[in-house]
């Protein structure tokens, strides 16, 4: 995938992301791993229900989910343009109901209407322009059941993410500053996100995460997730965490 500042999403070793949460610093692996929890939790999946992922590169989030545990997913589905992210996805995470696909960005989603209970988009919509992001949501209105979440996580650029960007540009061949075209915050998400979204979803909050947890975790794991699962999301109204998280409904 490319978009108008040129930039190569192929680029991206498969895998890389998922190489970062495993095995890189304790701040990046803190990042994914508190992000994904928070994430999870936004969902409300009910027992059994079914989850689609979308832009979900290596499948580090769907990857996530204990598969053994009381009341786990029925379905899990990720999809990405990026072959190679998928074809690493099904290797390191597939399961007869855990699966990666592969499918092109102007595609249309190959589900059953009103399948999937959730719809996840983490880190996705600040690569993409509205039009881009409107589509997403015209395939989800179709594929969602009535009453089911769209769950979008994106940098929030009124905190000290922008700082964050240029250091992870400055310390890795990782530049943000290419790759995000589309820039939200705290205090506009919900208009410019239910704008984009139209009528058939309604607005069901948004928060952030990540001000402090994931950079404690140099000094104890233990310790970084305590502070990062100390306060739910909707208890957590503090408007400078590095990440947003929003939550929509389809009204069906």
């Amino acid at each position: 995938m490319t978009h108008e500042r040129g930039f190569d999403y192929s680029e991206i070793p498969a895998g890389y992301y998922d190489h970062v949460m495993r095995d890189g610093p304790a701040i990046q692996r803190a990042w994914h791993r508190q992000k994904f929890a928070r994430v999870r939790e936004a969902v409300e999946l009910p027992a059994g229900g079914r989850v689609l992922d979308v832009g979900c590169g290596p499948g580090s989030f769907l990857g996530s989910y204990d598969l053994a545990a009381p009341g786990a997913p029925a379905e899990l589905v990720g999809i990405d343009i990026a072959a190679d992210q998928i074809a690493y996805a099904n290797q390191t995470y597939g399961t007869a109901t855990r699966r990666f696909m592969a499918i092109g960005a102007n595609d249309e989603w190959p589900f059953p209407e009103a399948h999937f209970d959730a719809v996840t988009v983490i880190e996705v919509v600040e690569h993409l322009e509205a039009a881009q992001i409107r589509s997403i949501f015209d395939r989800c209105a179709r594929v969602l059941k009535p009453n089911g979440s769209v769950v979008i996580t994106t940098p929030n650029y009124a905190s000290h993410w922008p700082i964050l960007e240029r250091l992870i540009a400055r310390a890795s061949a990782v530049s943000y500053h290419e790759q995000h075209i589309t820039h939200f915050n705290r205090f506009t998400v919900r208009r410019r996100l239910g704008d984009i979204a139209g009528d058939r979803f309604r607005w069901d909050g948004a928060t952030t995460m990540h001000f402090i947890a994931p950079f404690l975790a140099p000094l104890s794991r233990r310790f970084s997730d305590g502070v990062a699962s100390r306060v739910t999301p909707r208890h957590w109204t503090w408007p400078f965490g590095a990440l947003i998280i929003a939550r929509l409904r389809f009204k069906g």
